[in-house]
Protein backbone atom coordinates (compact mmCIF):
# COMPACT_ATOMS: atom_id res chain seq x y z
CA UNK A 1 0.00 0.00 0.00
CA UNK A 2 1.22 3.41 -1.17
CA UNK A 3 0.21 6.97 -0.06
CA UNK A 4 0.64 9.86 -2.21
CA UNK A 5 0.13 13.07 -0.60
CA UNK A 6 -0.93 14.83 -4.36
CA UNK A 7 -2.98 12.19 -5.72
CA UNK A 8 -4.94 12.70 -2.51
CA UNK A 9 -5.18 15.98 -2.83
CA UNK A 10 -6.29 15.88 -6.31
CA UNK A 11 -8.77 13.04 -5.69
CA UNK A 12 -10.15 15.38 -2.61
CA UNK A 13 -10.85 18.08 -5.13
CA UNK A 14 -12.36 15.59 -7.18
CA UNK A 15 -14.76 14.41 -5.15
CA UNK A 16 -15.76 18.08 -4.06
CA UNK A 17 -16.62 18.84 -7.59
CA UNK A 18 -18.44 15.31 -7.80
CA UNK A 19 -20.44 16.04 -4.50
CA UNK A 20 -21.36 18.90 -5.67
CA UNK A 21 -22.85 17.66 -8.97
CA UNK A 22 -24.43 14.49 -7.41
CA UNK A 23 -24.78 15.00 -3.43
CA UNK A 24 -25.90 11.72 -3.28
CA UNK A 25 -22.47 9.87 -4.05
CA UNK A 26 -20.46 7.63 -1.99
CA UNK A 27 -16.49 8.68 -1.57
CA UNK A 28 -14.63 6.61 0.73
CA UNK A 29 -12.26 9.61 2.10
CA UNK A 30 -10.16 6.65 3.76
CA UNK A 31 -9.09 5.18 0.59
CA UNK A 32 -8.50 8.75 -1.41
CA UNK A 33 -4.61 9.03 -2.08
CA UNK A 34 -3.55 5.00 -1.30
CA UNK A 35 -2.56 3.02 -4.28
CA UNK A 36 -2.15 -0.94 -3.68
CA UNK A 37 -0.06 -2.79 -5.64
CA UNK A 38 0.61 -6.81 -5.13
CA UNK A 39 4.01 -7.73 -5.68
CA UNK A 40 6.24 -10.81 -5.07
CA UNK A 41 9.34 -7.78 -4.81
CA UNK A 42 11.45 -7.72 -1.64
CA UNK A 43 11.13 -3.54 -1.45
CA UNK A 44 9.87 -0.92 -0.16
CA UNK A 45 6.09 0.14 -1.04
CA UNK A 46 7.84 3.24 -2.30
CA UNK A 47 10.76 1.64 -4.12
CA UNK A 48 7.30 -0.78 -5.54
CA UNK A 49 5.36 2.16 -6.47
CA UNK A 50 8.01 4.16 -8.44
CA UNK A 51 8.73 0.81 -10.28
CA UNK A 52 5.03 1.03 -11.15
CA UNK A 53 5.33 4.36 -12.71
CA UNK A 54 8.41 3.65 -14.09
CA UNK A 55 6.18 1.92 -16.69
CA UNK A 56 4.03 5.24 -17.75
CA UNK A 57 7.54 6.52 -19.51
CA UNK A 58 7.27 2.78 -21.51
CA UNK A 59 4.02 3.33 -22.52
CA UNK A 60 4.72 6.55 -23.59
CA UNK A 61 7.29 5.14 -25.57
CA UNK A 62 5.30 2.91 -27.35
CA UNK A 63 2.22 5.06 -28.42
CA UNK A 64 5.24 8.01 -29.68
CA UNK A 65 6.01 4.83 -31.67
CA UNK A 66 2.40 4.04 -32.82
CA UNK A 67 1.10 7.19 -33.60
CA UNK A 68 3.47 10.15 -33.93
CA UNK A 69 6.43 7.93 -35.89
CA UNK A 70 3.87 5.41 -37.58
CA UNK A 71 6.07 1.92 -36.50
CA UNK A 72 3.30 -0.01 -35.48
CA UNK A 73 2.95 -1.92 -38.93
CA UNK A 74 5.52 -4.40 -40.39
CA UNK A 75 5.23 -6.62 -43.17
CA UNK A 76 8.62 -8.09 -43.13
CA UNK A 77 8.99 -11.97 -43.36
CA UNK A 78 12.84 -12.13 -42.79
CA UNK A 79 14.41 -12.14 -39.26
CA UNK A 80 17.40 -9.89 -40.52
CA UNK A 81 14.59 -7.34 -42.18
CA UNK A 82 13.02 -7.33 -38.70
CA UNK A 83 15.74 -7.02 -36.50
CA UNK A 84 16.61 -4.00 -38.85
CA UNK A 85 13.29 -2.63 -38.82
CA UNK A 86 13.04 -2.76 -34.67
CA UNK A 87 17.07 -1.16 -34.86
CA UNK A 88 15.45 1.51 -37.17
CA UNK A 89 12.76 1.89 -34.47
CA UNK A 90 14.77 2.23 -31.34
CA UNK A 91 17.05 5.32 -33.30
CA UNK A 92 13.68 6.77 -34.25
CA UNK A 93 12.20 6.43 -30.74
CA UNK A 94 15.69 7.62 -29.31
CA UNK A 95 15.94 11.02 -31.51
CA UNK A 96 12.27 11.45 -31.31
CA UNK A 97 13.15 11.54 -27.10
CA UNK A 98 16.07 13.93 -27.85
CA UNK A 99 14.17 16.38 -29.69
CA UNK A 100 11.26 16.24 -27.39
CA UNK A 101 14.01 16.49 -24.43
CA UNK A 102 15.37 20.22 -26.00
CA UNK A 103 11.84 21.22 -26.47
CA UNK A 104 11.24 21.01 -23.25
CA UNK A 105 14.53 22.25 -21.91
CA UNK A 106 13.95 25.42 -24.02
CA UNK A 107 10.46 25.38 -22.49
CA UNK A 108 9.27 25.22 -26.58
CA UNK A 109 6.93 21.91 -26.05
CA UNK A 110 3.31 24.38 -26.67
CA UNK A 111 4.78 26.19 -29.27
CA UNK A 112 6.07 23.41 -31.24
CA UNK A 113 5.80 19.68 -31.68
CA UNK A 114 8.74 16.63 -32.55
CA UNK A 115 6.65 16.52 -35.99
CA UNK A 116 6.75 19.87 -36.82
CA UNK A 117 10.09 20.64 -36.10
CA UNK A 118 11.22 17.99 -37.94
CA UNK A 119 8.46 18.87 -40.83
CA UNK A 120 10.13 22.72 -40.61
CA UNK A 121 13.76 21.17 -40.77
CA UNK A 122 12.88 18.96 -43.64
CA UNK A 123 12.49 22.49 -45.98
CA UNK A 124 16.11 22.83 -45.84
CA UNK A 125 17.86 22.00 -49.27
CA UNK A 126 21.44 21.26 -50.11
CA UNK A 127 23.04 20.53 -53.45
CA UNK A 128 26.34 18.89 -54.47
CA UNK A 129 28.12 20.11 -56.99
CA UNK A 130 30.00 18.11 -59.79
CA UNK A 131 33.21 19.15 -57.91
CA UNK A 132 32.36 17.39 -55.25
CA UNK A 133 31.24 20.75 -53.09
CA UNK A 134 28.00 21.18 -51.17
CA UNK A 135 26.11 23.82 -50.40
CA UNK A 136 22.98 24.62 -48.92
CA UNK A 137 20.54 26.04 -51.29
CA UNK A 138 17.96 27.49 -48.57
CA UNK A 139 17.39 28.03 -45.13
CA UNK A 140 13.82 29.01 -44.10
CA UNK A 141 13.26 31.77 -41.95
CA UNK A 142 11.36 30.16 -39.66
CA UNK A 143 13.83 27.22 -39.22
CA UNK A 144 16.47 29.83 -38.48
CA UNK A 145 14.36 30.88 -35.97
CA UNK A 146 13.32 27.90 -34.24
CA UNK A 147 17.10 27.10 -34.27
CA UNK A 148 18.23 30.28 -32.28
CA UNK A 149 14.70 29.61 -29.44
CA UNK A 150 16.62 25.97 -29.50
CA UNK A 151 20.34 27.45 -29.03
CA UNK A 152 21.43 25.31 -31.64
CA UNK A 153 23.92 25.65 -33.74
CA UNK A 154 23.78 23.26 -36.89
CA UNK A 155 22.86 25.13 -39.81
CA UNK A 156 26.24 26.33 -41.55
CA UNK A 157 26.82 29.86 -42.45
CA UNK A 158 27.12 30.70 -46.23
Amino acid sequence: MYEDARLRGEEISNSIVARTVNPHIKIHEERLGKISIVSNLEKTPDQIYLIYKEREYIDKAFDAMKNEMENDRTCLRDNDAIRGYFFVSFISLYIHYRILEMLRINDLIGKYSVNELLFELSKVYAAQYSDGKMEFIEIPKRVETIMKKMNMDILPKN
